[in-house]
């Protein structure tokens, strides 16, 4: 097979067995480039889809993808580029794109024995820089997602050769030099700046260091309309007061890439819309019409973890920076809420930060956490969220972020002033449970009968938690398994005792528990009494009357009901229950006598 080369890190250069190839079309380039950045591994159409024409697609773009395949091949030869069952794949050396060496220099570099290994391997990886990443490429994709990733990289490595010259004793005046340079190509990056003024106070200059700050200052001011940065101003101060100003006031490590997703769940089925309302609001993002912020909110027990996981595993070549999760334990019955002052600990651990350089003070930790996850493709999961509170200080900014926050609460407060788009998921329709639970029982390797399948789907409401325990519930019960199971969920004063296995955490019982007592005590006895209503649904006036409250109060009430997802407002006026929620209030209406 020919030997492919890819250089990016500057113009676009193609060479096939060490003679280059020119090619003339933009989509071509641009398509042959989204491959090379993923060489060695499948690409799929969707992904390729968005790399090539981003929101402007054709009639046809799987037919389109394959006529540019077909006259890649032609150019850079026959083998190189295989149609797999995930999209495409293009077999080169990842040390022959040079991006891809770029960053596995920079990955090593994370791990090398000493400063002067390190400074080796920064110093290899810099040297790949030509100029400008896919300089003369039309693609939004490669400008407004890739570019900025491989700069903040690149930025970052000359940060840290420097630091490490510093140390090592190299003297002051090319480094200065080097930095007054880079300051001028890129005025608006701080922590540039932050060096250059510790040098010049380093070197007997603390007037000129001043001047800089003032400089900096005042572009900061005129393109973005806000003051400089705790660290950039806590220099200057220093500056003014004579004091030194030797070593930083917390240190930027070098990047890496965190992977702390748990794993994905076996079985998933169904949620074909949902995902792809996430794969829209992420090509949205890519193209800065959307906030970067998706809220998937639901009942306890829909699955919205289980969901999110599922789309981060299948978009995961999107966030070549890495994913963060963290389970904010909202409605955790045994433990407090993480708080944001946590949660950013556990993120800036993830993304290198060593637990001695983590600071103390709160907005010195957040302004870490901003300051290495601007301009990254990264993807942060705040799962279990309680409230916008909650999830504000964590959120990312610049377009290559995305942030993806579950909870059983709308989290109103975080769409009407974060721009945050809400993600509603609702029960299972009848042929996605039935998917799942036959997706379960086949895991668990239980025989079964179809008409018992579609029972037990028609008594488990749509829940996927539900139909999961009723899966393990076939895999531990008696012989036969599935009439026993069928039977005892006909009762519904057995139903929910059958959907509880032991376990707080797989008991619908519980989850209902946990989204009840988060609600007022006048919610959760309008909840009671609509729980106790002969039809299957109840209305404002009518509850009213009944808890003897005024309308207006009830309505603010059922607010609360429905932001929980505890109840359904089915027409204006008029709110449902689903039937395990119906059986768990009229259950707590027996427990408290209403």
């Amino acid at each position: 097979m020919s030997t492919l080369t890819l250089n990016v890190l500057g113009p676009l250069r193609v060479g096939v067995d060490g003679r280059p190839v020119r090619l003339t079309t933009g989509r071509l380039r641009t398509l042959l480039v989204g491959l090379a950045m993923s060489a060695g591994r499948a690409v799929s159409v969707d992904q390729l889809t968005r790399i090539v024409w981003a929101d402007e697609l054709p009639a046809d773009p799987r037919r389109s993808l394959q006529t540019y395949a077909a006259r890649l091949r032609q150019a850079v030869g026959g083998r190189s580029i295989e149609t797999v069952r995930a999209g495409w794949l293009l077999h080169a050396d990842p040390d022959d794109v040079d991006a891809l060496r770029f960053e596995r220099l920079l990955d090593a570099a994370t791990c090398a024995p000493d400063p002067a290994a390190e400074r080796d391997l920064l110093v290899q990886a810099l040297t790949l820089w030509r100029g400008e990443p896919f300089d003369g490429e039309e693609s939004s994709w490669l400008r407004e997602a890739e570019r900025p990733r491989l700069l903040e990289r690149y930025l970052a490595a000359r940060e840290r050769r420097i630091d490490i010259d510093i140390r090592g004793g190299v003297a002051a005046e090319p480094l200065i030099a080097e930095l007054e340079a880079l300051t001028g190509q890129y005025p608006l990056r701080e922590s540039l700046w932050v060096r250059l003024m510790k040098l010049l106070d380093g070197r007997g200059r603390p007037a000129e260091a001043l001047r800089r700050y003032e400089t900096v200052r005042a572009r900061i001011a005129e393109e973005l309309g806000i003051d400089p940065s705790l660290e950039l101003r806590a220099l200057y101060a220093r500056l003014l007061a004579g004091k030194p100003t030797n070593g930083p006031q917390w240190h930027i490590p070098f990047p890496v890439v965190p992977r702390q997703l748990p794993p994905e769940l076996p079985g998933f089925a169904g949620r074909r819309t949902t995902l792809d309302t996430l794969d829209k609001l992420l090509v949205n993002r890519r193209v800065e019409r959307g906030s970067g912020v998706a809220v998937v909110t639901g009942i306890a027990g829909v699955g919205k973890t289980t969901l999110v996981l599922r789309w981060a595993q299948r978009t995961a070549a999107d966030f070549p920076d890495g994913q963060l999760y963290c389970d904010l334990r909202g409605f955790d019955s045994h433990a407090e809420p993480v708080t944001p002052h946590q949660a950013i600990q556990g993120f800036l651990v993830g993304l290198g930060v060593a637990l001695r350089n983590i600071p103390a003070d709160v907005d010195d930790r957040a302004a870490m956490y901003r300051s290495l996850t601007a301009g990254k493709r990264l993807l942060v999961v705040l799962d279990n969220a309680r409230s916008a509170e909650q999830v504000r200080p964590l959120l990312t900014s610049g377009p290559g972020g995305f942030v993806v926050v579950t909870s059983r609460n709308r989290l109103n407060g975080l769409v009407v002033s974060g721009g945050a788009q809400p993600v509603p998921l609702g029960l299972m329709p009848a042929p996605e449970a039935r998917e799942l639970l036959q997706n379960r029982i086949r895991l668990l390797g239980i025989r079964h009968d179809l008409v018992a399948v579609d029972e037990i789907v028609r008594w488990c409401a749509g829940l996927p938690l539900a139909l999961a325990i009723a899966a393990a519930r076939l895999a531990t019960g008696p012989e036969p398994p599935v009439a026993a199971l069928t039977s005892g969920l006909r009762d519904p004063r057995s139903r929910l005792d059958l959907l509880d296995d032991g376990d707080e955490a797989s008991s619908v019982r519980a989850a209902f528990s946990r989204s009840y007592r988060a609600v007022s005590r006048e919610a959760t006895r309008l909840f009671r009494l609509a729980g106790l209503q002969p039809g299957p649904e109840v209305s404002l006036l009518t509850a009213a009357s009944l808890a003897g409250m005024p309308v207006r109060h009830a309505r603010q009430r059922f607010t609360e009901l429905t932001d929980m997802h505890l109840m359904v407002e089915t027409t204006p006026g008029r709110y449902a229950l689903n039937d395990l929620l119906r059986i768990y209030a009229r259950e707590q209406a027996e427990e408290h006598g209403v």
